[in-house]
């Protein structure tokens, strides 16, 4: 990064606050004014931002317009994953927090995870819909909650 003074924590406030400009230029280079375009703001908000930006070496400027550096790159798709990470678990901590804080659980299990609830007039839909998953399946495995050692899987 340019400043030496940087933190990691005001990287990452950047991150969050120009996500939107950065994932716009992880698809190519790009002119200030398509970005301005495809973003839907000022001229001065594209010119801040860049600096800001620039500032962060994240994006520098090339003959085809404005591109993410590496560090830019690397930074932008690590923020994409820990942002899906967090709607993830924003969509189903209700269950998450029936489990025991120590439980574990790998965010592979948690990723486009779908809750199924009882509904009041349908208090057994969960299981109505896990016998339609089943019975619709090709392949069914399931494990126990013990340790890994001890795991039994039924194919």
């Amino acid at each position: 990064m340019s400043e030496e003074g940087t933190t990691p924590d005001e990287l990452i406030g950047t991150m969050t606050k120009r996500a939107e400009f950065l994932a716009v230029l992880s698809s190519g280079p790009m002119e200030k004014r398509a970005l301005r375009d495809e973003l839907g703001v000022s001229r001065s908000t594209v010119y801040k931002v860049v600096r800001e930006l620039k500032e962060y070496d994240l994006v520098k400027r090339i003959n085809d317009g404005l591109a993410l550096t590496l560090a830019g790159r690397i930074l932008e798709t690590e923020y994409e994953t820990f942002r899906r990470r967090t709607e993830d678990v924003c969509r189903i901590r209700r269950l998450l927090l029936t489990l025991p804080a120590d439980c574990g659980i790998s965010t592979a299990l948690i990723e486009d995870a779908e809750i199924i609830l009882p509904e009041r007039h349908a208090p057994n839909h969960p299981i109505r819909y896990f016998e339609q998953m089943v019975s619709d399946a090709e392949c069914v495995g399931a494990f126990t909650g013990r340790p890994p050692a001890v795991r039994r899987f039924v194919l």
